[in-house]
């Protein structure tokens, strides 16, 4: 079944991430976004959104994930639409992220200089991964692994799916 949303098709079920953030510092490395999605292709379609800051990342992005779906930057009410059509969003501490958590879709939100308990989304379906905070701050979000992002995906997409 194949949904047309924002001006691009998109087969479902998809995943939408957006590896960028407001800072550098609040970015979990655009080479394990890559790697992460392009294991869970395998099971969903892939769609990358970005904003206006994501130029280099989303270069990256395309290099290292061709198959993904990249629609240009949409404004927030698309980008919302989009979201909640999906059935998983992972991204950094930003304010994609936000939107997606509010538009109730299970959303993976990687943490690491900044405290989720002060500036993390809610909803039900949120849900925190955070870098080792014995590390200084600056090496949080290096911490995290894709196994663990794999692993909590996984269990998220089979959820929506079945």
């Amino acid at each position: 079944v194949s949904h047309l949303s924002c001006g691009i098709d998109i087969p479902k079920p998809y995943l939408v991430t957006h590896p960028g953030s407001g800072g550098s510092h609040k970015t979990w490395p655009v080479e394990r976004f890559a790697a992460a999605c392009g294991l869970l292709s395998t099971q969903t379609n892939v769609v990358v959104s970005s904003g206006p800051a994501d130029d280099a990342r989303m270069a990256e992005m395309r290099r290292l994930l061709p198959d993904a779906a990249y629609p240009d930057p949409l404004a927030l009410d698309k980008l919302a639409h989009l979201y909640g059509c999906a059935s998983l969003y992972i991204g950094n501490d930003s304010g994609p992220t936000h939107l997606a958590a509010a538009t109730g879709i299970p959303t993976i939100a990687l943490f690491g200089p900044t405290d989720p308990a002060v500036w993390g989304p809610v909803g039900k379906q949120v849900y925190i991964v955070e870098g080792d905070r014995s590390l200084p701050s600056t090496e949080r979000l290096a911490s995290i692994e894709i196994d663990s992002i794999l692993e909590l995906a996984n269990q998220l997409i089979s959820q929506e799916i079945h």
